[in-house]
């Protein structure tokens, strides 16, 4: 697959750099980058047909039911930024869900959780153990028109850039999601000071399972188009402010592939991280961006 033209308008694209995976070191293959000259979509034009490869089953480290009630209380804050605007106790569709972090504690808060994972394992923790309504697909558009109910929240934490149609899952969710309710996405941020420093070395490239890299106005226009309006817009709700301080501390950590030095570069990633917080912290500078949508009544 060679893509050229933008997959969100068709629009002509421009070559903006190559990049190889530089987190996981699965391969040595070169992924190219377009961006858009209309949107602003940066998207991979050489998509691997064999996707399956970089997400090999340590992509996902199942964490045992306590520590994963540990790390879900942790992100408490997630719950509670939905709880502003939508039902507390409704019915929550969950599109990535990986192991259950959000997913647990939204059902922990009373949510009824239905969840899509393309992960077996995953699905299979997430039905046994967390006890989650799983299907199991890499294509949720498929999934979604046949879900049995809709929805007062459906949440894509850090799944968007995953998928290969990005805007047929918005839509396809959108038309499950009841009068008032909310869309939540977390994804990187192609605006942010990072991107604009580091380019292809930047680790939320992280080629070639990042597809699409889309800019906040994107997937605001695109909301405004389908009823709904922009409620919250941040990068610095408290997983932004982490993903800032993954930002440096990959970036050393991907530099030298020294795994006996890889505690000393986060430690020192850290520190890059403090001064830097003063750049991220303005405005939509940050690595990564939170946005919720409510479905106009």
């Amino acid at each position: 697959m060679n893509i050229v033209n933008c997959t969100n308008c068709g629009g002509e694209s421009k070559f903006i750099f190559n990049a190889t995976d530089v987190n996981r070191r699965i391969t040595n293959e070169i992924f190219s980058y377009r961006k858009c000259l209309s949107c602003s979509l940066i998207f991979l034009t050489n998509v691997p047909l064999n996707l399956d490869k970089y997400y090999p089953d340590e992509y996902y480290p199942i964490p045992s039911i306590k520590r994963i009630n540990k790390l879900s209380k942790k992100n408490q804050y997630q719950v509670d930024m939905i709880n502003e605007f939508a039902p507390k106790k409704g019915r929550m569709l969950e599109i990535g869900s990986s192991y259950g972090v959000f997913a647990n504690q939204a059902k922990k808060s009373g949510y009824i959780v239905d969840s899509i994972e393309m992960s077996k394992i995953c699905c299979e923790y997430l039905s046994n153990e967390i006890g989650i309504n799983t299907y199991q697909s890499d294509t949720p558009q498929d999934i979604i028109p046949k879900l049995e109910f809709n929805y007062d929240v459906v949440a894509l934490w850090h799944n968007i850039e995953h998928l290969l149609n990005p805007w047929v899952v918005i839509e396809r969710a959108v038309e499950k999601i009841t009068p008032g309710g909310v869309l939540l996405i977390a994804t990187p941020n192609p605006d942010s000071i990072a991107f604009r420093m580091l380019g292809a070395l930047w680790p939320h490239v992280d080629a070639p399972r990042h597809i699409n890299l889309i800019p906040e106005h994107l997937l605001t226009t695109k909301l405004k188009g389908l009823g709904f309006d922009l409620v919250i817009k941040t990068s610095n709700d408290k997983g932004g402010k982490s993903w800032n301080r993954f930002t440096w501390q990959r970036i050393l950590m991907n530099s030298i592939p020294w795994y006996r030095l890889e505690k000393i570069f986060f430690i020192l990633g850290w520190f890059i991280s403090i001064p830097m917080s003063l750049l991220e912290h303005r405005k939509l500078n940050g690595s990564c961006y939170t946005v919720i949508y409510q479905k106009i009544k």
